[in-house]
């Protein structure tokens, strides 16, 4: 499932053969639609409107976060035969008989398609048909891409729950674990009545994801270890390049795990990253295998486990997942592969 989905039509509306013609001659042109010659060449070329989805020059709200994926759904109509769609900056996957990466895509009238990409370059790019008569009048529009990490919060913020305290300290910039808790090990935290310290063994729910210096694993396994009540946990995009045996040794009662667009490569053989975890979302990182011996096994509880996302993975690595099938519940592979493991 893609995070962001965008539809574009390339048009060109021919406003010519518009109801509205003889009116619109009379108040914008000042003259009588009797005697006005409307197959003047020019006039006519004034009339033909090349856009997107109906926008001259800048289609709205077409914002992404950098690492999302986005699925772009292109359709093309009317007169003309073809429209080169190009993406400035980003790439992105045409998949067909074959899969495609590039940055323009040749799409024809009455056709439609869609294209893959996970922006990596942050800024507001360019997007249009690269035919030099659609792009100069109005076939033309930019899309932004978003950096999270750049737009640290200044405080962790409290959301109301009807038995858990869910704490969002996501985007605070933390650098080492004193700048989320205080010398009490309690963490500051927003309410809309003011500022409050709720002290971190209470907390059930936190998310600390877009936080990257957490992928230094010393600093996430000392903050992680003040919170012992944790049942679920927020970890995607902090730059986490591996996942050690004993990361989650001191909370018992994690339940589970989110860690989505890391760089994960291995899960460890040894240790028990995954031992009272029950759900464990692995989207969007690294990894080229995945040891039985972290899914399964004396005291293992895995009932849903998410690995889309993850293209190195080979169908026969998803095969050899000694799952208990007994508990697992839910089970997707990457998108390259995906159906091989159903959900049950």
């Amino acid at each position: 499932m893609a995070d962001k989905e965008f539809s574009l039509l390339f048009y060109i509306t021919d406003e010519n053969l518009s109801h509205y013609i003889d009116e619109n001659i009379r108040e914008f042109a000042k003259a009588d639609p009797e005697t006005f010659n409307k197959k003047d060449k020019s006039f006519v070329e004034s009339n033909r409107m090349n856009h997107i989805n109906g926008f001259l020059y800048h289609v709205p709200e077409l914002n992404m976060e950098r690492g999302e994926l986005v699925r772009w759904h292109l359709f093309a109509e009317g007169e003309e035969d073809i429209h080169a769609v190009h993406f400035h900056a980003n790439a992105f996957v045409h998949q067909s008989s074959s899969e495609n990466k590039g940055d323009v895509f040749d799409l024809y009238t009455g056709r439609h398609s869609t294209l893959l990409m996970r922006p990596d370059a942050v800024g507001e790019w360019l997007l249009h048909c690269h035919v030099n008569t659609h792009v100069d009048i109005g076939m033309v529009t930019t899309y932004t891409v978003h950096d999270q990490t750049a737009l640290c919060k200044p405080i962790c913020v409290s959301y109301i729950c009807t038995s858990n305290t869910h704490i969002d300290c996501s985007l605070l910039g933390i650098g080492e674990r004193m700048h989320l808790l205080n010398n009490k090990y309690q963490v500051k935290v927003q309410l809309k009545e003011g500022v409050i310290f709720v002290p971190a063994s209470s907390i059930t729910q936190l998310d600390l994801s877009h936080n990257p210096a957490l992928g230094n694993v010393e600093i996430l396994k000392k903050t992680l270890s003040k919170f012992p009540l944790l049942h679920t946990l927020w970890l995607n995009n902090v730059n986490m390049m591996n996942l050690p045996g004993d990361l989650f040794d001191g909370n018992k009662l994690l339940k589970v795990v989110h860690l989505q667009n890391n760089h994960i490569q291995y899960l460890p053989r040894y240790g028990r990253p995954t031992g009272s975890i029950e759900v464990l979302d692995l989207r969007h990182n690294k990894l080229k295998s995945v040891s039985p011996n972290v899914l399964v096994g004396r005291g293992r509880r895995l009932k849903r486990l998410d690995l889309r996302g993850n293209n190195d993975l080979t169908p026969r690595c998803l095969n050899d997942l000694h799952v208990d099938w007994r508990t697992m519940k839910f089970c997707v592979a990457s998108d390259k592969f995906e159906g091989i493991l159903k959900s049950m």
